[in-house]
């Protein structure tokens, strides 16, 4: 995943060069990052989401994409980045690793924090892969 630096990574991302076996969960978490440290978050989130989304489409997995998880973690994502504010806005390698140490949960059972905010059959529903539905309550993460 480091073969590319935080801008190699996401033009292979959006123009759907980048290896299928570089774009896991620590993948997608990495897109949400760079898109969260080089925009405003709302535009963060759109970027985001819409490359992960075409990204997944041009490998046939269009069963794959889940626009409320996606939004979720973009969310969760953001809330972290803005309470360690020596990381924002600074995309770099070094700062990367270090949210990487600081959030490891976020990384070894992302779904678990998910779970504090939604219940399982909404995060899984039909309705939550085309929308995005709220948390049942707020990110605090």
């Amino acid at each position: 995943m480091y073969q590319y630096n935080h801008k190699e990574f996401i033009v292979a991302l959006e123009d759907q060069s980048l290896p299928d076996e570089l774009f896991t969960h620590e993948g997608h978490l990495r897109a949400a990052w760079i898109y969260l440290c080089d925009n405003e978050p709302q535009q963060a989130a759109k970027k985001c989401c819409t490359a992960i989304k075409d990204y997944a489409e041009s490998l046939g997995a269009t069963d794959k994409f889940n626009l409320t998880i996606s939004m979720a973690l973009m969310e969760i994502v953001a809330v972290r980045l803005s309470r360690s504010n020596s990381l924002f806005g600074q995309g770099g390698d070094s700062n990367w690793r270090s949210f990487k140490q600081q959030n490891s949960d976020l990384f070894d059972n992302a779904l678990a924090i998910l779970f504090k905010y939604y219940d399982k059959e909404v995060l899984f529903s039909e309705k939550a892969r085309h929308e995005f539905l709220p948390p049942k309550v707020a990110f605090d993460c």
